[in-house]
């Protein structure tokens, strides 16, 4: 996983007891996802039960970032006082992971290129804002994905 260190932070996660471990390798600069154990597919959100079998067996699996964008649009306008009013404009989207889920996230992109699908990315991580009005948001980080105009992501 890259780190955009110089990118913008976003507000961080609310991390619940159960997602606690993605989270805690996003931290450390690993994207794992669900694996179930009975049918293997690679699912996301993370879940308590496969949506493809039911089973409630599963490991994280370390997966590689890479990726093409499904969707993405230009946000330029937030309605609420969150810390992403200070980011506008920004690109968000949905992003085909080559694991098999699509996942949602912010796409860092200076040439314009991450507005069409099919555009490889690359999973990244961005340092979230502190001081958050719970307090529990210091030291977080959240996932997004670069395009290689970035300087960040190698595609291949």
């Amino acid at each position: 996983m890259i780190d955009t260190a110089a990118a913008p932070a976003g507000e961080a996660p609310i991390v619940h007891p159960d997602v606690a471990e993605f989270w805690a390798g996003i931290a450390a600069g690993a994207f794992r996802l669900q694996r179930c154990l009975r049918c293997d597919i690679v699912r996301f959100p993370l879940a308590p039960l496969c949506w493809n079998c039911l089973s409630p067996d599963y490991v994280l699996d370390d997966i590689d970032g890479s990726g093409t964008v499904a969707v993405s649009i230009v946000i330029e306008r937030v309605t609420s006082g969150s810390v992403w009013a200070a980011q506008v404009p920004y690109r968000t989207g949905l992003v085909n992971l080559g694991a098999g889920p699509r996942v949602p996230g912010r796409i860092f992109c200076r040439c314009g290129q991450a507005a069409r699908p099919g555009t490889p990315v690359r999973m990244c991580r961005v340092a979230a804002a502190e001081g958050q009005a719970d307090g529990q948001a210091h030291g977080q980080y959240m996932f997004a994905f670069a395009h290689e105009c970035t300087g960040q992501a190698p595609v291949p």
